[in-house]
């Protein structure tokens, strides 16, 4: 039975409850060590709700005024239990303290904000559309046992930061029947706040065409694509994005790049990371740099075609073969380039060798060239010796 209030106050180790309770207008106030039990919902049309002690929700909450609502002084826990439930209505909700009990499905239908801490234990939380945010920069701040995040539409899972530690994004999806969490460790100890999001469909579908990418790349998985952002902070970060058996196939990262095309990603594809669930036995780990609210997709793809360098160009001026390119290079950016000639004499050196702006010669007479090239591929400094020809009339 619904119930017009007019004032609930709940002192010390007082205990009350309700089956649906909607306020329109009155103060309910649980303090420390009072219980607030809820069997069915919880309404909040107007009024005051300061909890300092624990308010217990079997089934819906519903926000239709303010956004802070409980952020008054409140750090009291509200607890989902029942293995089910909602948090919903026309306004976001602020709760200093949040759990989920039982490993249900919890559905979000409106933005959630953390004050202090959340557990999800066992729970799936689905974010249709929406988005939860914890401001506690303690790394411990979000807790979970078997719970994940189902994030999709336009939802992210932020995480404000301020430690040096580890912050961990718990992902997975019913599609798939598979946990992907995401792991971001910041270099230091600033302020920032970074947005991840696990999405559980092919990313051509939101407008990351997989065929559109640079030339080199294998196949990109159709599958799953992470999302990621930094609003706020000027740190950089290592963002390690887990894998489990697609990474025999799928053993490179790639990112959606500011010309709308998928492009390398450099990344350590590794498997000897902290393992967080036993079927993940990989993670690429890709250097984050601080970014001015730049969303990022990334994807796995195949194996990338191999560099291969050719041991001859003619820089005569019949405008072929002009300058010597390296195939394949422009996919590893992290890479450097010395060239000697006979006596050991360095005549070219360049850091980011790119085929753009390839070696033309023009510094040298023809003749033969020792090179040694040094590229970070998937992670792993390889080097590359040999010689090339310069041929000139």
């Amino acid at each position: 039975m619904k119930k017009s209030l007019i004032i609930i106050v709940l002192h010390l180790l007082v205990n009350i409850a309700y089956a649906q309770v909607t306020n329109t207008g009155t103060t309910i106030s649980v303090e420390k060590q009072g219980l607030f039990y809820v069997n069915e919902s919880y309404t909040h049309n107007s009024g005051t709700l300061m909890n300092n002690g624990e308010i217990v929700v079997e089934n819906r909450w519903v926000n239709n005024t303010g956004s802070k609502l409980m952020d008054n002084g409140s750090v009291g826990l509200v607890k989902f239990i029942g293995g089910k439930g909602t948090l919903e209505g026309q306004k976001a909700t602020f709760f200093p303290k949040l759990s989920f009990i039982g490993d249900g499905i919890f559905y979000l239908k409106n933005h959630i904000e953390i004050g202090d801490n959340i557990n999800i234990g066992d729970a799936e939380i689905k974010t249709d559309g929406y988005s939860l945010s914890i401001f506690n920069p303690d790394v411990q701040a979000l807790l979970y046992n078997k719970g994940f995040f189902y994030t999709q539409k336009e939802s992210f899972l932020f995480r404000k930061t301020g430690q040096i530690g580890t912050y961990i994004f718990p992902f997975g999806s019913d599609k798939l029947n598979l946990k992907r969490p995401v792991a971001i460790t910041p270099k230091d100890a600033g302020v920032n706040t970074y947005g991840a999001a696990f999405i559980d469909r092919d990313p051509s579908d939101d407008g990351y065409s997989r065929a559109v990418k640079k030339s080199g790349i294998g196949n990109i998985n159709d599958n799953f694509y992470h999302r990621i952002i930094q609003t706020e902070g000027k740190s950089d970060a290592d963002l390690l994005l887990y894998a489990g058996t697609e990474a025999d196939q799928f053993n490179n990262l790639v990112n959606w790049a500011t010309q709308n095309i998928w492009d390398i990603a450099p990344a350590a594809f590794r498997k000897d990371v902290p393992t967080l669930l036993p079927q993940l036995n990989a993670a690429a780990v890709y250097k984050l740099t601080a970014t001015s609210n730049k969303e990022m997709p990334f994807a796995f793809s195949a194996t990338l075609n191999t560099i291969e360098l050719y041991n001859a160009f003619s820089p005569d001026g019949d405008g072929v073969n002009e300058r010597w390119e390296i195939k394949n290079i422009d996919l590893y950016p992290d890479n450097d380039l010395k060239i000697f000639d006979r006596s050991g004499n360095l005549v070219y050196k360049k850091a980011n060798y790119q085929n753009a702006s390839a070696w033309d010669a023009s510094n040298v007479a023809a003749g033969t060239y020792i090179y040694i090239l040094r590229a970070n591929v998937s992670g792993e400094n390889k080097v590359y010796k040999g010689t090339v020809t310069v041929v000139k009339k």
